[in-house]
């Protein structure tokens, strides 16, 4: 079964109109299984934030639980950025609580870092402190080969945490096949699981190269 494990679904957290169109570009794309997700409490103002109260929240499992398509296996979701402060993280605990989420990703957004191995072991912090699902389009630059022994570090932590790595699709995150290598490589070493997401943020980018992915990842795999 195809799946997207990332699908920003906007306005269809409270429509159900919207959510089936949602849908049904994931069945037009082929894929049978979704995550229908919105953010949770953003660090940046400027960014949009949907499910970052108790009240949206119901809305949503609300309407979730109202939608329906047998040709589509639908997960309730959710995106959290992180945060080493601790009072947002109490408040992003709180809601993860609250929600009960069939599917949690964490990701690093709006935070700047001195040095990219501050931000990869953010992301160490992430795994340890968060109980997530999956880590979220983890950034690597041109220079990535300097950081091996931290990344198998995340690697190896995320299989002892039972938590995924997403190999994201979209234009913004999308590694490029060398860094795609490299990952499958480390994730192989260390037993560590991955999902596919296009981390769609309109239903028209529901199953963006996800079905390219997977094959390219097959023949990799071979």
């Amino acid at each position: 079964m195809i799946s997207d494990m990332h699908i920003h679904i906007r306005n269809g957290y409270q429509d159900l109109n919207i959510l089936q169109l949602y849908a049904n570009k994931a069945i037009e794309m082929g894929i049978g299984k979704v995550v229908f997700l919105e953010h949770g409490n953003r660090l940046s103002a400027k960014h949009s934030s949907i499910l970052s109260n108790h009240h949206n929240i119901d809305i949503y499992k609300n309407t979730l639980s109202k939608f329906h398509d047998n040709r589509l296996k639908v997960l309730s979701g959710i995106e959290i950025d992180y945060s080493d402060d601790l009072k947002f993280r109490k408040e992003t605990l709180d809601l993860l609580d609250y929600g009960s989420f069939d599917w949690v990703i964490g990701s690093i957004h709006s935070i700047k870092f001195d040095n990219k191995s501050n931000y990869y072991y953010a992301i160490i912090d992430l795994i340890n402190n968060y109980p997530i699902n999956c880590i979220g389009h983890i950034k690597l630059d041109d220079d990535y080969m300097n950081y091996q022994d931290i990344l198998n570090e995340i690697v190896k932590k995320a299989h002892d945490k039972n938590i995924c790595i997403e190999i994201n699709t979209s234009d913004r995150s999308r590694w490029t096949d060398e860094q795609l290598i490299y990952m499958l490589e480390l994730m192989k070493k260390y037993n560590t699981d991955f999902t596919i997401g296009s981390d769609a943020h309109d239903y028209n980018e529901v199953g963006y190269l996800i079905e390219k992915m997977g094959k390219k990842i097959r023949r990799i795999a071979r």
